[in-house]
C-alpha cells in the first residue's frame, strides 16, 4: 500500500529540462526499481561511493539490490527502521535513496543516487528535500 506518497511541486529546479515544475514523487521502493538503479553506476568507483561497500560485487544486479532492500532488510536487525524510498517524475524512475532510523530521534539518508543522465541539475537535491519532509511527516 503506498499511503505515503510526497509531491515536490511546491520546489522549483532552475535547469529542469523535464518541466517548468518539478512533478517529482518519493514513494516506497519496488523490486522493478532496482534494474534503473543497477544501470546507473558508470564506474566501480561511482558504486562504491554509493554503496560504502554495503555490496560485495560489482557491477550490482537488480538481484543483489532486492536482496540488501528486502531480503535483508538493508542489514537491519530490526524489522521497522529501513525505507528505501524511489524518486519518479511522470511515472519515470529518476532516483532512489533510503532512510534508515538508528535511534535516538536520528534518522539517516544513505545510499543516494540519480540517473546518471540527469545528475547536476537539481533533481538529487529535490529528492532530499522530499526526503526530509517524509521524515518528518511519518516519523515526527
Amino acid at each position: 500500500m503506498e499511503k505515503n506518497l510526497l509531491t515536490g511541486n511546491e520546489e522549483r529546479c532552475e535547469n529542469n529540462n523535464m518541466s517548468d515544475k518539478m512533478d517529482m514523487v518519493l514513494r516506497p521502493y519496488k523490486k522493478m526499481d532496482a534494474e534503473f538503479i543497477a544501470n546507473w553506476f558508470e564506474d566501480e568507483r561511482a558504486f562504491r561511493k554509493w554503496c560504502s561497500d554495503r555490496f560485495e560485487s560489482f557491477p550490482v544486479t537488480a538481484e543483489d539490490i532486492n536482496y540488501k532492500y528486502i531480503d535483508c532488510n538493508g542489514d537491519c536487525e530490526e524489522p521497522d527502521n529501513f525505507y528505501p524510498l524511489t524518486a519518479t517524475i511522470g511515472g519515470k524512475v529518476i532516483g532512489s535513496m533510503i532512510l534508515r532510523y538508528v535511534g535516538n530521534d536520528t534518522i539517516r539518508f544513505g545510499f543516494v543516487i540519480v540517473d546518471d543522465s540527469i545528475r547536476g541539475m537539481g533533481y538529487g537535491k529535490q529528492m532530499l528535500l522530499l526526503a526530509r519532509k517524509y521524515a518528518f511527516e511519518i516519523f515526527g
